[in-house]
């Protein structure tokens, strides 16, 4: 009789372990979609503050570059203008500026210039790209000449960052 007891007790634990481990996989299945869910939104998370963490790397970069140029005005582009494509004067000159970040702002100036040797403005942005605080070309539209090869009509946007008063 001891055989037989021992027999059904193994079989009734055996069956109690399987209706658990199926209860627990069932519900561990149940809940799948909502981890997923979970899973995938601090995956978006996880994405947004790498590249909230990238941004702050570059602009810590871009301070460390102008941080020791805080004290300099910048360059007069009219003078750059002046030297690079001397007697050709823009008809047309547009300041603008913004608040950048922390006691900086953003300087933009569009010049306009009439016919115009177009080797004379590529030298031109060059010139103004190599000035310290840097001029970055943010926009060109050149329209070539019909009078004279190489020559044109050209448009140019740059924008510098300059120390706030």
């Amino acid at each position: 009789m001891n055989a037989l007891r021992t027999t059904i007790l193994v079989w009734v634990l055996g069956g109690l372990a399987l209706a658990t481990g199926l209860t627990i996989a069932w519900r561990t299945w149940q809940g799948l979609p909502e981890q997923a869910q979970r899973m995938h939104r601090k995956l978006n998370d996880l994405n947004e503050l790498r590249m909230i963490s990238e941004t702050a790397g570059r602009d810590r970069e871009v301070r460390m570059l102008f941080d020791p140029l805080a004290g300099q005005p910048a360059s007069d582009l009219g003078a750059i203008l002046g030297r690079t494509l001397p007697g050709r004067a823009p008809v047309d000159v547009r300041e603008t500026r913004e608040p950048a970040v922390d006691g900086w702002a953003a300087l933009r100036r569009e010049f306009s210039l009439p016919e115009a040797p177009l080797a004379e403005v590529a030298a031109f942005m060059r010139a103004a790209e190599a000035e310290r605080p840097p001029w970055r070309v943010i926009k060109c539209a050149i329209r070539s000449s019909a009078q004279a090869r190489g020559n044109g009509q050209a448009t140019v946007q740059f924008e510098t960052l300059v120390k706030q008063e």
